[in-house]
């Protein structure tokens, strides 16, 4: 038009005839469809938006699940689909950055790990992919180990430089694993379950690395599943259960308080914790057994102390994941007021790594635990390469010697040095020393020897049911 506005015209034409069939002119007739015109391709536009958005992760604006699973199903859907790696990328502890510093935090960690991901896999060929929470996978048209070995590495490289998030420098480090198109697999599901059970293998090695896909893994991911659904069932159905082992005085043998030690008798049997625990702390499961694990342990306080039974205290573990929880005081206070439980009757057990993932948070938090009430003891004392600058600051009142020292002890000079440092180390913080898995009476002979306050293990009781405590405690 002749103000510059553009205008959408439907035109039709065709010849005009008198009666005897002969053209003598032209008709010509336009409708104006701007709006229509308009109309149309907005909703062109809006499909369009809505397609990208449901095919982009909102947050690092990678290609989404929904894409990979498209992108997959292209790769196999060719008659002679081209060989291919995609590498699944886990990021370690970012659970315990989130439970720590909060979901923005943790946002921010991962789209500083997306901008790494696109500079080290910066080939227009590479496919970065980022399938939901903090898990991320790249697909490239390579299949040579030394090729995709060379990137990881830089990868790897790269996360050993902390990212500064709101001020704060923090570091973090990726579990991946690896499988291919066609050596491991045939399909888009049994190429993404196999690089997932790669990468629980580099997790389970130590994190901070990668494995390729063998085919031993599938079986042990399928346990690992198989174990954390049937975890999940038996916390609901009331499969779990605690049994109590003594902790006793050496001098006059008898009991002065009891550890809470979780079982769990699935259908198969009894499955040791060693088995399952690990299971729960990768899978968050950790946090709802631990709730309960709580709860159950003041219940049985509070019962033994209006039976008059309860000697001492109740020693309660508490892992790393929980500890850093920010829900942790506030699900502490909710459990005393709900079970009535005296905090006094209660002792929490943490574990030195715990202390070392962040130490600042973790000394702060043990100090609101302990004016609530609670005694604290560290767990394993010894294995986790403890700082004493951290110790001295720390608010606890016992060392509890890992089992590992006490094992030989009668006959091996390093462990009897260990121990003896030890319980020196907590006389001189006016701190109590209980010694673990203690079996035999030379053991317990060198312990008393030495100092020891407390000793617990199969020289005086296996772990036991609540009935059998209250037999031994009338």
């Amino acid at each position: 038009t002749s103000n510059g506005e553009e205008k959408y015209l439907w035109v039709s034409k065709g010849p005009l005839k008198d009666s005897q069939g002969n053209v003598y002119g032209l008709f010509g007739i336009s409708r104006d469809i701007t709006d229509r015109a308009r109309y149309d391709r907005t909703i062109a536009e809006t499909n369009e938006k809505l397609d990208r958005l449901a095919h982009t992760d909102p947050l690092t604006f990678l290609p989404n699940r929904l894409s990979l699973d498209e992108y997959l199903s292209r790769q196999f859907s060719t008659s002679a689909p081209l060989p291919f790696s995609l590498i699944f990328f886990d990021l370690d502890g970012f659970q315990e950055i989130n439970d720590s510093y909060g979901h923005r935090f943790g946002d921010e960690l991962l789209v500083e790990f997306s901008h790494l991901l696109r500079e080290v896999f910066s080939d227009e060929t590479d496919y970065i992919v980022r399938t939901g929470g903090d898990e991320f996978v790249v697909v490239v048209p390579s299949v040579d180990q030394s090729v995709i070995t060379f990137s990881l590495n830089r990868l790897i490289e790269g996360l050993r430089h902390p990212f500064s998030i709101e001020g704060v420098q923090v570091y973090t480090s990726a579990s991946i694993g690896i499988a291919n198109h066609p050596h491991d697999a045939q399909n888009a599901e049994e190429l993404l379950r196999y690089a997932d059970a790669a990468m629980y293998q580099a997790k389970k090695k130590g994190k901070n690395t990668y494995r390729f896909y063998d085919p031993v893994y599938t079986h042990q991911a399928m346990v690992r599943t198989t174990v954390s659904a049937n975890l999940k069932k038996a916390l609901k159905e009331g499969g779990l259960y605690l049994k109590y082992q003594p902790q006793i005085d050496p001098r006059t043998h008898a009991a002065i308080g009891y550890e809470a030690l979780l079982r769990w008798n699935s259908p198969d049997g009894d499955i040791p914790p060693s088995t399952f625990i690990p299971i729960c702390e990768e899978s968050g499961l950790i946090l709802q057994i631990g709730e309960y694990v709580l709860r159950e342990g003041f219940l049985q306080a509070l019962r033994w102390s209006r039976s008059g039974q309860l000697k001492g205290h109740i020693a309660i573990n508490v892992s790393a994941r929980q500890l850093i929880h920010s829900h942790f005081i506030s699900t502490l206070e909710t459990i005393v007021e709900e079970t009535g439980c005296d905090p006094r009757w209660i002792e929490l057990e943490i574990t030195e790594s715990s202390i070392l993932e962040n130490p600042e948070k973790t000394i702060a938090t043990l100090g609101v635990v302990k004016s609530m009430g609670f005694k604290i003891s560290i767990d394993d004392f010894g294995t986790g390469y403890s700082s004493l600058s951290y110790l001295k600051n720390l608010p606890v009142d016992k060392l509890k010697i890992d089992i590992s020292f006490i094992r030989n002890i009668s006959y091996e000079p390093k462990n009897q040095t260990i121990v003896k440092t030890i319980i020196s180390l907590a006389k001189g913080l006016n701190l109590e020393a209980l010694a673990e898995g203690v079996e035999t009476k030379e053991e317990l002979d060198f312990l008393v020897a030495n100092g020891i306050d407390t000793v617990q293990g199969y020289y005086f009781y296996r772990p036991l049911d609540s009935r059998e405590i209250e037999k031994i405690a009338m």
